[in-house]
């Protein structure tokens, strides 16, 4: 485990630093100040899961499909301030090696240190009334139109969810113009170092608040090719954990990959009483290859028999046209 110099007070430079690259975090486009309906696409055995278990599995960063996309702009950030030659100047030589050190152990470590536990589980942001989803989505999440899409009502969700979740869009930038996100994070850190000499225990303070905004930048930003997803995200970050509530979460699975870390949310209203899986759902999608009357009286079956009788009577099917490839 990496220690976390975090826990101790911090300086009034480093409180400042803090708030400065937190600044441009808009809340006015995240829950709960926005509530749509967000669906969950996948396969029609995890719907089956899903409901059995009554939980929704996150997954580590580094175990997903897309962990390219999503450690992308951790792996430039981390690559261009490494090389920034600007730190080894105005830095005295044990405060750059603690600088630097730290760094390249807090991403070593990233995806073991329970200081950096993230998990994430991924939406798609769905219209009121459609009744059909999106193609694209289909095929790439939904077993090819085969699968199915849960659709999510936040509306329902308290105002109390406890605030370890955060539930947001993705921005989609250009590559040009997450690079200068980047480029304008490096260069607001310089100008707070340089202002007054920095010791050792700052250094280590500055690379942790540096590689947390980063992270949570890396997590919620995606190449502009992929705006078609309109994908939101629900990410468990461990820095924003207020006691031991959701420790019971912290779990495993082994799966095709092997075994993997997963955070299980529990969906019977033990969490908060608004986060129930049958209290939440708005309809259950069937894609569009899968999607038959016989398959619809089927998968109303097995949700009531599953103990969802309200998420029995919202099963609708996609009639977008779709040939499976």
């Amino acid at each position: 485990m990496v220690a976390d110099v975090n826990d101790a007070q911090p300086s009034a430079r480093i409180m400042d630093f803090h708030e400065d690259i937190w600044a441009d975090e808009d809340e006015s486009k995240s829950f709960p100040a926005v509530r749509p309906l967000l669906a969950h696409y996948t396969s029609l055995q995890n719907l089956e899961s899903i409901s059995r278990g009554a939980e929704l599995w996150l997954s580590h960063p580094f175990m997903m499909n897309d962990h390219q996309e999503l450690a992308w702009a951790l792996s430039e950030g981390m690559r261009l301030v490494t090389s920034d030659p600007r730190f080894g100047v105005i830095l005295p030589p044990k405060a750059y090696q603690e600088f630097l050190g730290l760094l390249k152990a807090i991403r070593e470590f990233d995806s073991v240190s329970d200081d950096l536990d993230t998990y994430i589980a991924c939406f798609s942001r769905h219209e009121a009334g459609d009744t059909d989803g999106v193609l694209s989505m289909w095929r790439a999440y939904g077993g090819n139109g085969g699968g199915a899409a849960i659709v999510f009502n936040t509306a329902r969700i308290s105002d109390q969810l406890t605030a370890p979740l955060i539930i947001a869009p993705v921005d989609y930038l250009t590559t040009k113009v997450r690079l200068q996100w980047i480029e304008q994070l490096i260069d607001k850190m310089f100008d707070s170092m340089k202002r007054m000499p920095v010791g050792v225990e700052d250094a280590a303070s500055y690379a942790w608040n540096f590689y947390n905004r980063l992270r949570m930048f890396s997590l919620f930003t995606k190449h502009e090719g992929f705006r078609e997803e309109n994908e939101w995200r629900v990410v468990y970050d461990p820095k924003r954990k207020e006691g031991k509530a959701l420790d019971q979460c912290m779990g495993y699975a082994v799966t095709a990959k092997g075994i993997e870390p997963k955070f299980k949310l529990p969906m019977n209203g033990s969490i908060d009483p608004s986060i129930d899986l049958d209290y939440l759902v708005d309809q259950v999608l069937l894609g569009p290859t899968a999607g038959t009357q016989v398959a619809m009286f089927a998968a109303s079956r097995m949700l009531s028999l599953l103990g969802k009788p309200r998420m029995s009577r919202l099963v609708a099917a996609s009639a977008t046209p779709l040939k499976p490839c």
